[in-house]
């Protein structure tokens, strides 16, 4: 059981950190493209199809909030990978691995929480729900 836990916990680090350098968390195609990510914003104007404008983004204080609790989870993620692979020879450790995992997926669902809070910032215009 432990072997087939270890695969889906390097794919969400991997896709973790993946999903922190990206700025596609919030895409508006009007009058061309406006992409949001944690940290930049891009913006690409319909006559200038080839240029894409990035600069940083003063992001909403919810969304700095989720960056770090998904840092936090990313930490404690693999903190669970590396103590479900030693509890394979020492079998105490298998009680800290389940809540270092549980950890890591109360800090990823604060995020999920938190972050369309940030919707209510002026450079997207839409209130939270």
């Amino acid at each position: 059981m432990k072997d087939f836990i270890s695969l889906p916990v390097l794919v969400s680090v991997f896709l973790g950190i993946w999903a922190l350098d990206t700025n596609s968390w919030i895409v508006y195609n009007v009058a061309g493209t406006t992409r949001f990510g944690l940290k930049y914003i891009c913006i690409q104007f319909l006559n200038l199809k080839d240029e894409e404008f990035c600069e940083k983004f003063n992001s909403p204080s919810f969304w700095v909030a989720s960056f770090i609790f998904i840092i936090i989870g990313l930490i404690l993620d693999i903190g669970f990978f590396i103590l479900l692979i030693l509890s394979r020879w020492h079998h105490s450790l298998e009680k800290l691995a389940r809540l270092v995992g549980v950890s890591a997926m109360t800090s990823f669902y604060f995020a999920a929480i938190l972050f369309p809070c940030g919707f209510s910032a002026d450079e997207i215009g839409v209130g939270a729900l």
